[in-house]
Formats: structure tokens, C-alpha cells, sequence
């Protein structure tokens, strides 16, 4: 089950190199990334961050994920995508079941990137040397029915050079002896320093991912992350 729920292979997207890193606190987790394809020029990137750990945020991350993928399949836009598989997640769960998601709606004819958020993490991008942040408005999917949720998207441009981060709370909420988080800034500004370095995405989620494991040894919570860079 758990297998399943990741991709096989990373998918190439001329413009786009897109990289991926997970790892459980627990045999399963409740983490998982997706890369669903709409049509000849554009590619859905998710991660999602089910409540709980274990078997049972495993079995809810299935469950989203085959949802995701139903509705992509006459996918009109971001935000109608969210708003469906919050429907079903609200009518299949119960009220303390509830998914975080976000998501990056790829376009290589217009080297876009559309990015909307429901109750996940911050998006995390480098560009021109520099680091940005945005979070659009986004309920956790599940938790709320339709007419209490919002889903708002925010569409960026992907100049050559910038790269972006989806990650899970594993990673920010990573505890060190002093029980101090890592915490955003510490992941952004890790972030640029990497990207700085020229290096190779791999060697930036590598380098990323070590820089958490040094900082809590002892691993509490899944930790995933994505890479998305335009060449």
C-alpha cells in the first residue's frame, strides 16, 4: 500500500527537472506525492500530509490520492480539483480525519506555474537569487464542508534558474534535544544557501534532508520533499 501510493519514476518535463525525497517515522506514512499528467502540456505535482501516522494516515493518503487522480481526469481548474476531493474526503471521513495538500499545476508551453494550498505548508521558491514564500488561503481537505471551504491559487511565472520546494511539516516541525523547531526560516534560508551553491537539485534535497536529520536524530514524523526547477 504504501509503495503504491508513490510514483514510480519522476516524471521529465522538458523546462521542468522534478525531484522527490520521502521518509517515515514509522514502517508507513501518512506522506505521499503524485505526479498526474492533464494533458500534453501540463503536469499536476502534489504532495499531501494525512493527520496521524502509521496505518491509518497511510490508508486516508490512498484514499486522496485515488480522489486526486479521479478528478483529474476532467480537470477544469485548481481550484474545482480541491473543491471535489474535499467533497468526498468530507463525506468518507470522519470529523478528526483530514488531509493537507499542496499543489503545483505545471504548464510547458507557457513556463507557468499555478500553485494552490489547502491547509499545507508554505511554497518555498528561489529566484534571481533570492527567496520567496507563499501561502494562498486553503482549507486542510476533509475537515470542512463545501460551503466553509476556500481554496484560493496563485499563478507564478518559472524563469530559467528558479527553483521550488514542497515539503511536509516533518520537516519544519523537526525537534532538536532543546525541543526547538527547526522551523521555517532555518528551511529558507538552508534553501538559498543551497541554491547559491550551484548545485544539483538532488544534491539540494539531499543536502536539505541532511540538515534535518542532524538537527533531530531521533525522527518523529515523516518528512517529504519536492524539487521542482526549471532549467
Amino acid at each position: 500500500l504504501q509503495s503504491a501510493l508513490l510514483p514510480e519514476a519522476v516524471p521529465h518535463w522538458d523546462e521542468f527537472g522534478i525531484h522527490a525525497s520521502t521518509g517515515s517515522a514509522k514502517e508507513v506514512n501518512g506522506d505521499f506525492y503524485d505526479f498526474v499528467r492533464i494533458d500534453a502540456d501540463r503536469i499536476l505535482v502534489v504532495m499531501g500530509d494525512a493527520c496521524g501516522k502509521g496505518v491509518p494516515a497511510c490508508l486516508l493518503a490512498s484514499m486522496a490520492r485515488s480522489f486526486i487522480r479521479a478528478a483529474a481526469e476532467h480537470f477544469t481548474t485548481l481550484e474545482a480539483l480541491l473543491r471535489e476531493v474535499n467533497r468526498n474526503l468530507y463525506r468518507d471521513t470522519d470529523a478528526e480525519r483530514f488531509i493537507t495538500l499542496g499543489c503545483c499545476l505545471l504548464d510547458r508551453k507557457y513556463c507557468l506555474m499555478e500553485y494552490g494550498r489547502a491547509g499545507h505548508t508554505e511554497l518555498i521558491y528561489f529566484v534571481r537569487n533570492h527567496i520567496r514564500r507563499v501561502y494562498p488561503d486553503g482549507t486542510a481537505l476533509g475537515l470542512l464542508p463545501d460551503e466553509l471551504a476556500t481554496f484560493d491559487t496563485i499563478c507564478i511565472e518559472m524563469s530559467p534558474g528558479m527553483s521550488v520546494l514542497l515539503y511536509s511539516d516533518g520537516i519544519t516541525e523537526a525537534l532538536n534535544f532543546d525541543s526547538e523547531e527547526f522551523g521555517i526560516k532555518r528551511l529558507s534560508d538552508e534553501f538559498e544557501r543551497l541554491c547559491n551553491g550551484q548545485l544539483a537539485p538532488e544534491e539540494i534535497l539531499d543536502g536539505l534532508i541532511e540538515k534535518v536529520r542532524e538537527f533531530e536524530p531521533d525522527q518523529h514524523d515523516d518528512r517529504t520533499a519536492i524539487l521542482i526547477r526549471r532549467r
